[in-house]
């Protein structure tokens, strides 16, 4: 299967008052197409490094971050914005949905930055396979967690992306809500191909995923 994603040697360490600390040390890893990996660690371990890292959002201290056989530390800030639009989809524990915008609009975003002909049925299409056709014209203040949760999902998919990264998707859900969440990322990632990388700390949706990766003190364990 094709690689979508490999750290080789990668540490990263910042500067502080008391001196260099190292927050991700000496990570190999390698995500397959298709693939589903939970990164389980406790708070302070080094997951939400590795997750800026993974996505190209920052620069490692030694070693190289390869996504799709590019490495991001050959690309500019233009050139990594591009691919991130075209091939990374994101949902985060806080929804990051705009205020100002409806459901339709959320998901339009992505779509009309690609320049997409069909973005508005496109939109449509996400939304109603989310369960959520008969919201589109909702505010996120008019929905409920799960509903945030859900559109951000669709908005997450609007690009076809080659990997996802979910932060603590189900953090901010109730216990049902949080199933239906994980169960239509899952959904999702066998209908269309797409990596799932989740950072969570439940340990039931990590044995879901084909891989499983524990971090401590900033290392693979």
């Amino acid at each position: 299967m094709k690689t979508v994603l490999s750290f080789s040697g990668v540490s990263k360490s910042f500067p502080s008052a008391d001196g260099t600390v190292t927050a991700v040390a000496s990570i190999d890893l390698t995500l397959e197409a298709g693939t589903t990996a939970a990164l389980l660690g406790p708070s302070g371990s080094g997951k939400t490094t590795l997750l800026s890292l993974a996505a190209g959002l920052d620069d490692p201290t030694e070693g190289q971050v390869c996504f799709r056989d590019a490495s991001w530390a050959t690309m500019d800030e233009d050139a990594r914005a591009r691919q991130r639009l075209e091939q990374v989809g994101f949902v985060f524990q806080s929804f990051q949905l705009l205020n100002t915008l409806n459901a339709l609009e959320n998901v339009l975003v992505p779509l009309e930055l690609l320049g997409r002909d069909d973005a508005t049925a496109r939109a449509e299409e996400l939304l109603d396979r989310v369960g959520l056709a008969h919201r589109l014209h909702h505010y996120p203040s008019q929905l409920s967690g799960g509903e945030q949760q859900r559109v951000a999902i669709a908005r997450a998919f609007a690009n076809d992306p080659a990997i996802l990264f979910a932060d603590e998707p189900t953090g901010n859900l109730d216990h049902g809500n949080a199933g239906r969440i994980v169960d239509l990322l899952f959904a999702m990632n066998r209908e269309r191909g797409t990596t799932l990388l989740l950072v969570t700390h439940d340990r039931d949706l990590a044995a879901r995923c084909r891989q499983t990766l524990q971090m401590k003190g900033g290392r693979l364990v």
